[in-house]
């Protein structure tokens, strides 16, 4: 860093390690790095840059300090600015020419940690106020209203809607024409996402702290973030609790209790859930109702599996009441499973291919993989090994094209049982290491079971093939 560099220059004997100790005591600011001298001195030295700019892009120099996230794209930018994408393009390359900005890959810029300090001070100095809370509610609402773009695709139907107020003038919303740009975006932007939602929390800006929230859930289950779900849900109930918002409430504990049970921790689910449905039941809204029970019905699998039907059954008869299509190929899905779980496949594959039919004419294809999967496990306790596969082929398909890596994983491993009870157990031990590979990649501890199958098989392989005899 040649700031730092020239700190320790003026002073020979300083230690570069009692530099970064000064900076990190004065908690970010410039007084640490002040020799004195102009040519160590970093406010000058920043100035001689800073002083060269535009207007116009020594206002946006100032403005980005108020962005929470490590980087920024155009479109961020524009909306902080409340300025057009073009014109924000020239003024991030002339700000990236002048050595205040880093381009740090195509059209995403980011600040030396002393640079935004700098232009923070000048931010305070020259910006009033409301101009900078402004600033900030617009760049909030570029990611909230992406982010519920994004969501829509990559979970269409999803039956816990909620509705947005149009966005500020001048915020700029980047257009998302598919689930898998809007997973690439979420990718891109979900250091960034998760900084906003911290600022928006920090600074009171309370319905965009629950709405972000919200519009994270798919991203946080297509990518496995559960923890980092339960910190902002958590941000999230607090500011709806704040400004009273029933239904923010409603569906943040919703939101909250199924990243509790993907964490298998199905007491603190419980409790969400319950306080989920008496809001829902206080709003009167009968398809909230309906997903608490079909959430319940979720945590109640492997622990329950009769309670879980129970719950599937409810779900099911809510979503109809409400209308809700979507919902209901959902439910079915959930009853039929808990059917096959509980030893009944024939009465299973009846719910299962209602579910099915059902999705199909809503073109519900998201939804599909899901009861694909559980026609498979029907199929395979009925023995009709030939049709299981080809349902668990035609879910990872559907899984693979919205990008779930860890639901894709759980059908890997089913249609290597699948192959093993059919008898081929070259195709089950490719699949189970192709299960395997995604697991581990995920850091997730089922990758334990599998490699427990793996190495059984070998195991078996060797005994198959041993040669016969004893030793010569």
């Amino acid at each position: 860093m040649t700031v730092v560099a020239a700190r320790a220059a003026a002073s020979p004997r300083l230690l570069l390690t009692g530099v970064a100790e000064e900076l990190y005591e004065s908690r970010g600011g410039l007084d640490a790095l002040n020799a004195g001298e102009s040519q160590t001195n970093v406010r000058a030295v920043f100035s001689w840059s800073y002083n060269a700019l535009s207007p116009a892009a020594a206002r946006l120099f100032r403005l980005l300090s108020l962005h929470a996230g490590p980087d920024i794209g155009v479109s961020a930018a524009a909306s902080l600015a409340a300025g057009a994408l073009s014109g924000t393009r020239v003024l991030l390359a002339e700000l990236a020419r002048a050595h205040l900005l880093t381009e740090v890959g195509h059209g995403r810029f980011a600040f030396h940690d002393l640079l935004r300090a700098y232009a923070r001070e000048l931010a305070d100095a020259h910006d009033p106020a409301a101009d900078k809370r402004a600033a900030v509610r617009r760049v909030l609402d570029h990611y909230l209203h992406t982010a519920y773009r994004g969501d829509e695709l990559l979970r269409p139907g999803r039956e816990d809607t909620i509705a947005l107020a149009p966005a500020t003038a001048g915020a700029a919303l980047q257009r998302l024409a598919d689930h898998r740009k809007a997973l690439s975006w979420f990718d891109t932007e979900y250091q960034n996402l998760l900084s906003a939602l911290r600022q928006a929390a920090a600074k009171g800006f309370d319905v965009h702290t629950w709405q972000l929230a919200w519009t994270l859930a798919s991203y946080f289950d297509r990518r496995w973030h559960w923890h980092d779900a339960v910190t902002c849900l958590r941000l999230a109930l607090d500011a709806a609790k704040r400004i009273g918002d029933l239904r923010g409430q409603a569906v943040t504990h919703s939101c909250l209790a199924y990243a509790w049970i993907s964490l298998k921790r199905h007491d603190e689910a419980q409790s969400h859930l319950a306080q989920a449905f008496q809001l829902y039941e206080e709003l009167g809204d009968k398809t909230g109702q309906a997903e608490t029970h079909r959430r319940l019905a979720r945590a109640f699998d492997k622990r329950d599996d009769a309670l879980a039907l129970e719950h599937a059954e409810r779900s099911l008869e809510l979503f109809r009441a409400a209308g809700q299509r979507t919902g209901e190929g959902r439910a079915l899905n959930a009853v039929g499973w808990f059917h096959v779980k509980l030893g009944d496949p024939e009465e299973g594959l009846v719910h299962l291919q209602r579910a099915l039919v059902l999705q199909k004419q809503n073109d519900d294809t998201f939804n599909q993989a899901d009861t694909l999967d559980s026609i498979g496990a029907a199929y395979l306790l009925l023995g009709r090994h030939e049709e299981a596969a080809a349902h668990y082929r035609q879910a990872l398909e559907l899984y693979r094209e919205f990008g779930d890596r860890y639901a894709e994983t759980d059908t890997l491993a089913c249609l290597g049982d699948t192959y093993l009870a059919a008898g081929d157990a070259e195709s089950a031990g490719a699949a189970w290491r192709n299960a395997l590979a995604v697991l581990d990649d995920l850091g997730h501890p089922d990758a334990e079971g599998v490699r427990t199958k793996l190495a059984k098989l070998e195991e078996t392989q060797k005994t198959i093939f041993a040669p016969a005899g004893g030793a010569r």
